[in-house]
């Protein structure tokens, strides 16, 4: 069997590490928060291409209609700190890949989640502590370490930009 090609669409290969720590699958589910251009620095478009399924919530009209010209995932415009995650089926639910990056939002959407029982077996979730410290960064790790997650990857940044630190990544034990 030969090895399957993948070309990351990501700004800091988010896609490429929640592909390969999951074991290289050919599909699976993602969720992705914040999900902005269909395609351009799109965490979930590569995934989508090799089989992937899931859900693109932003709460822009314009990225939403995109999407739904552009993907096959289903496109939600909504606010994610909101929004009734069980309604939308995904209560208790659990996703193989979480791209949560919605800037000052980011906690309060992760909150709303774990709230609503949406777990996930890995994820990139954005903090921002270039620009914002802490404000972010420590609620977000306290919160995820509590509820069974662990840090792989802290204050991931963007290729050429090691003074911004933008990310955490998380798996699932």
């Amino acid at each position: 069997m030969s090895e399957i090609e993948f070309a990351s669409n990501s700004q800091a290969g988010q896609d490429l590490w929640a592909w390969e720590k999951l074991g290289k699958p050919n599909c699976g589910i993602f969720l992705d928060i914040g999900c902005g251009h269909p395609q351009t620095i799109n965490n979930t478009y590569a995934l989508e291409k090799l089989g992937w399924a899931g859900w693109l919530v932003d709460i822009g009209a314009e990225p939403i209609k995109l999407c739904g010209e552009m993907r096959s995932a289903r496109a939600i415009c909504a606010d994610a700190t909101q929004i009734d995650w069980r309604a939308l089926g995904l209560g208790e639910a659990r996703v193989d890949y979480l791209s949560l990056d919605i800037d000052d939002w980011t906690l309060a959407a992760l909150e709303n989640l774990l709230r609503h029982g949406v777990s996930f077996r890995v994820a990139t979730i954005e903090h921002d502590a270039y620009r914002l410290g802490d404000k972010l960064r420590i609620p977000e790790r306290e919160l995820l370490i509590n509820a069974g997650y662990v840090l792989d990857r802290a204050d991931v940044f963007a290729s050429g930009y090691p003074d911004f630190p933008f990310e955490d990544w998380w798996v699932h034990v």
